[in-house]
């Protein structure tokens, strides 16, 4: 993926919140990677605690996330700009 900022790219996909989020908490994908597909998943601290009470992705959460596609440099800047610890 072309980005602006960071050029060339892999994609990476974090919910609609993170994006211009600071201090929102980053949870990253624990499950390991599947060749099938191999990017980068986040999503912030309200996602997780809706995926919690759904118990799985589904349009419930996935709707709430509005995930959206961004480059891996943006993911690294966002992690930084949204983690808690």
């Amino acid at each position: 993926m072309e980005c602006s900022i960071h050029g060339d790219k892999r994609p990476a996909f974090i919910c609609k919140h993170l994006f211009g989020g600071e201090g929102l908490g980053f949870i990253e994908s624990e499950e390991p990677v599947d060749p099938e597909w191999p990017f980068k998943n986040a999503w912030c601290s309200e996602c997780n605690k809706v995926l919690e009470r759904e118990g799985q992705w589904n349009d419930m959460s996935e709707n709430f996330a509005g995930v959206m596609a961004i480059c891996e440099g943006c993911y690294q800047d966002i992690k930084k700009r949204n983690n808690r610890s």
